[in-house]
């Protein structure tokens, strides 16, 4: 889940996160392809929030409305709270109150406003689930391909955690590969560098350029 700078083009891995937006949002009814899973799965929501997300990257809407609608896709299916803690590693035990609020509500934003921009200008044409594995008591990995206009399909796995209040995205694996464990890597080496306050200051700067 990197946060990488802006570009025009989304690049293979950094492309991870924003995909995240196709499981969320709210909109339109279910599609038949729902009626293969059992309502209240992991598969189930997943194959919910994609179909919902559609609607906005389909719709004849403002770039402005079709952002607006992406950043409240990935405040609703998120965990925010767990990928931001986890993304800081040992440092979330070190840090003071004060720096984790900071940090965590910083992170937030950040990470909300730059993917709704980024895959605000991406135009889906297609969601399916390609497979779900069952990974402990809570977390179903659920693995889906996107196909987008003029550009290759992308494949991801999204790790999908049952809490008492519902489910919500807690990874999304590529190759194999966690972006929240690669996110938590860069965060770590940021950290050793320029401290827990560095890194805050990092994200402010980036939170200034969305």
């Amino acid at each position: 889940m990197r946060l990488p700078p802006e570009r025009a083009r989304l690049p293979r891995r950094h492309v991870i996160v924003s995909a995240l937006a196709l499981s969320l949002a709210g909109g339109i009814a279910l599609s038949a392809a729902r009626a293969a899973f059992a309502a209240d799965t992991a598969p189930a929501y997943v194959q919910t929030m994609g179909e919902r997300a559609l609607a906005i990257l389909t719709a004849d809407i403002p770039q402005a409305e079709r952002i607006e609608g992406m950043a409240a896709l990935f405040r609703e299916g998120l965990d925010l709270k767990i990928i931001a803690r986890f993304a800081l590693g040992q440092h979330w035990h070190a840090a003071t109150p004060e720096q984790r609020a900071e940090y965590e509500q910083t992170f937030g934003r950040v990470m909300v406003g730059h993917y709704a921009r980024l895959w605000a200008q991406e135009r889906a044409k297609s969601f399916r689930i390609t497979g779900a594995q069952v990974l402990g008591e809570r977390d179903t990995l659920v693995n889906t391909e996107v196909v987008r206009e003029n550009k290759p399909a992308l494949r991801f796995g999204w790790r999908v955690r049952r809490a008492d209040e519902g489910f919500r995205i807690v990874d999304l694996m590529v190759d194999g590969i966690s972006m929240l464990i690669t996110q938590r890597d860069d965060f770590n080496a940021a950290v050793r560098q320029r401290g827990v306050d560095g890194l805050i200051a990092q994200l402010r700067q980036r939170e200034a350029q969305l």
